[in-house]
C-alpha cells in the first residue's frame, strides 16, 4: 500500500475514536434520572440530622403524684378545676393526668377518697366492675377505709392496680370532735384492732382476716388468696408456706393459728377435663397433663383417682400432691 493509502486509513480512525469516547461517557435518560435521584437522597440524608429537632417535638413527661401536688402552689386561678389538685386538705375528683402505665392500665389517675368515691369514679380509675361492686358492698356493710393501705382489704383488687392507685388515695383526717368518744366505746374498738384470731380457717378467711395475722400485709394476703384460688383450696396448713415470697419466719409465726378445712376443695374431673384445665393447676405441668389425657384416650375413663398410679411417670410424691384435687365424677 502506498503512502497515500496509509494517510487515508489513519485519518479514518479519528472519527471512530471520538464516537467511542462519546458513547462511553454519555448516560441514557433513565440513568441520568437515577443519578439525580441518588444525589437528592444523599443531600437529604446529610441534612436530616440538622432538620430532625425542628420536625419532631418531644412530648412533655407525665406528671407524677409529687409533681402534681406541687402545682397547687402555682395555680393561676383558685377556682380552676384543671389546676387545683387539693384545697384545705380535701381531695378533689377532677382528672389530673393520664396514666403513664402500660397498656394493661386503662384508667385515669386522680386524687380520690375511697370512702366517698362513686361507682363512676372507681370505673374512671380503671377498676373492674366486679371489684367496684365488692368495694360498694364493703362500704354498705359498714366498712371504712381509715388509711390508704386499707384499700388492700379488697380481695378482688389486682395488686398492680392497688400499687398504682395507692399514691392517689386521700382520706381526710377526722375532726377532733369525732375522735372524742365515750370510754365505753373506746375499749371494744381497741380490742378489735389489736386482738388476733385464735384460729383461722384457711379456706374461708378473707383478705381482712389474713391481715390480722402477724407479718401479713395486703400484698401477702392477696398472694395467699390467689394461690388458694389456683389450687382449689388448701388441704394442708403447710401449703400456705408455698405462697410466692412468703418468708419462712413469717409462716412459722402464724402456723399455730391456721386450721385446714377441706370441705370447700374444688376438684377436677379426670374423665372430662381438658389439657388447659389440667395444666392450669399449680401442681400439674403441661407434660403431666398430656400423659393423663393420653392414658385416658388409650384405656378409657378412669375408674378411680388411684388409677393414676398405673401411669409410669406418675411417682408417689406427685400423686399424693394432686390426688386431693382430682375426681372421676
Amino acid at each position: 500500500m502506498d503512502d497515500t493509502g496509509c494517510l487515508v486509513v489513519i485519518s479514518g480512525m479519528q472519527p471512530v475514536r471520538k464516537h467511542l469516547l462519546k458513547e462511553y461517557f454519555t448516560f441514557p435518560a433513565r440513568e441520568r434520572r437515577a443519578v439525580l435521584v441518588l444525589l437528592a437522597l444523599v443531600v437529604l440524608f446529610a441534612l436530616l440530622p440538622r432538620l430532625f429537632p425542628f420536625l419532631v417535638k418531644e412530648p412533655p413527661p407525665p406528671f407524677s403524684p409529687p409533681e402534681a401536688v406541687a402545682l397547687r402552689h402555682t395555680a393561676p386561678e383558685a377556682g380552676s378545676t384543671a389546676s387545683r389538685l387539693e384545697r384545705d386538705g380535701q381531695p378533689v375528683t377532677n382528672r389530673t393526668s393520664r396514666s403513664p402505665a402500660g397498656d394493661w392500665f386503662k384508667g385515669e389517675l386522680f386524687y380520690f377518697n375511697p370512702n366517698t368515691a362513686t361507682e363512676a369514679d372507681w370505673k374512671r380509675l380503671g377498676v373492674r366492675e366486679k371489684t367496684v361492686q365488692s368495694i360498694l358492698n364493703y362500704r354498705s356493710k359498714g366498712g371504712v377505709f381509715r388509711r390508704p393501705e386499707d384499700l388492700g382489704k379488697i380481695y378482688t383488687l389486682h395488686p398492680k392496680v392497688y400499687e398504682k392507685l395507692l399514691p392517689w388515695v386521700r382520706i381526710p383526717a377526722e375532726p377532733a370532735a369525732q375522735k372524742t368518744v365515750p370510754p365505753s366505746t373506746q375499749q371494744p374498738e381497741k380490742t378489735e384492732n389489736t386482738s388476733r384470731p385464735s384460729r383461722l380457717l384457711i379456706n374461708q378467711a378473707d383478705a381482712v382476716a389474713w391481715q390480722r395475722l402477724p407479718g401479713i400485709g395486703p400484698a401477702f394476703a392477696h398472694r395467699i388468696l390467689r394461690f388458694r384460688e389456683k389450687l382449689g383450696g388448701f388441704v394442708s396448713v403447710n401449703q400456705v408456706a408455698e405462697t410466692y415470697g412468703l418468708p419462712d419466719t413469717t409462716f412459722n409465726q402464724i402456723r399455730e393459728l391456721l386450721v385446714a378445712d377441706d370441705s370447700n376443695i374444688r376438684r377436677i374431673n379426670l374423665n372430662t377435663a381438658t389439657w388447659e384445665e389440667l395444666k392450669a393447676h399449680p401442681y400439674i405441668d403441661s407434660r403431666t397433663a398430656r400423659t393423663i389425657l393420653a392414658y385416658r384416650e388409650q384405656h378409657g375413663p378412669f375408674a378411680s383417682v388411684e388409677t393414676l398410679r398405673r401411669i409410669g411417670s406418675m411417682d408417689d410424691e406427685l400423686y399424693q400432691r394432686i390426688a386431693p384435687y382430682l375426681s372421676v365424677e
